[in-house]
């Protein structure tokens, strides 16, 4: 979401090396997902994601395989504070956001949505009386039940969006992976009531754009029902652009780590979204 707004803070995510274990260290539930972004053979782009649970505390990293130049910031989302940390490890600095700081946001992001160009084009699609579907139009058709992607057994769907075959995913349960799905559940919710408000406008403004390529998780975030329950083990869908989205499940389970897997970095210096990102919005405050 944050890479509309200025491409060095993205909703994704940065290297992150975990210390020796101690007495104190934790078990959580993980998920590390290879996404890439492919013109034929050609990749574009392409990162490493790794997803860490433990309660309402999520704690998501990157890293970036192409371009090997891209900054990769973590992603902390503390349950317990409502608040999501974005840290940059390279400037040591890290943009902390909650709802007060979403809703601000939110007013200040329509007239960006609304100007120039694009934003007329999109403003009159919208009043055209036509609404997009709510689930974006996308259906899922069973082609293979029981089918083995390197480690795992999934069930393989073709996805279809309006009628239109857009490409496969093969899909595991959670239970299969040896992860609890109301805990991803519950804590991808929880993110969402503090986003409602921006994730609100992006919808009205950005439409069916933001569905690109369905996602469970991405879903929830957008207060919508998931096109399907489980976790791609392989997914390849076709964009409007001619290129694929090609994710691919690397690990998942369960490990032990440290408390500072959820605890944003000694010595960071910490901003608030709304010093970090107000500069470029308008209607903000003028900087110090």
């Amino acid at each position: 979401m944050f890479g509309r707004l200025t491409g060095r803070w993205v909703w994704v995510l940065g290297v992150w090396s975990v210390g020796a274990l101690g007495a104190h260290a934790q078990e959580v539930q993980y998920v590390k997902t290879r996404v890439a972004l492919q013109a034929g053979s050609q990749v574009r782009h392409q990162q490493v994601l790794q997803v860490y649970l433990s309660g309402l505390n999520m704690r998501i990293t990157a890293e970036c395989l192409k371009p090997p130049e891209a900054e990769c910031p973590d992603s902390l989302y503390l349950g317990d504070e409502k608040a999501l940390y974005i840290i940059n490890h390279p400037r040591k600095l890290v943009m902390k956001v909650t709802k007060a700081d979403m809703d601000q946001l939110s007013q200040w992001i329509v007239p960006l949505l609304q100007a120039g160009p694009e934003g007329s084009a999109k403003g009159s699609s919208r009043s055209s009386g036509k609404p997009a579907p709510a689930d974006g139009g996308w259906t899922l058709r069973k082609v293979r039940p029981n089918v083995r992607v390197g480690a795992y057994t999934c069930d393989e769907y073709e996805l279809r969006r309006r009628g239109e075959s857009r490409g496969t995913a093969c899909i595991a349960s959670y239970g299969s992976l040896g992860l609890d799905e109301s805990a991803f559940t519950a804590v991808i919710q929880d993110l969402a009531r503090m986003t409602e408000s921006f994730v609100r406008v992006f919808r009205e403004g950005l439409g069916e754009e933001i569905d690109e390529v369905p996602n469970p998780w991405t879903a929830i975030l957008q207060g919508k029902q998931p096109l399907y329950s489980g976790l791609p083990v392989r997914q390849v869908v076709r964009l409007s652009t001619g290129e694929e989205s090609v994710s691919e499940l690397l690990a998942a389970g369960r490990q032990k780590l440290t408390p500072a897997t959820f605890q944003v970095p000694a010595g960071y210096k910490v901003v608030s979204v709304l010093e970090a990102l107000g500069q470029f919005l308008p209607g903000s405050p003028p900087k110090p």
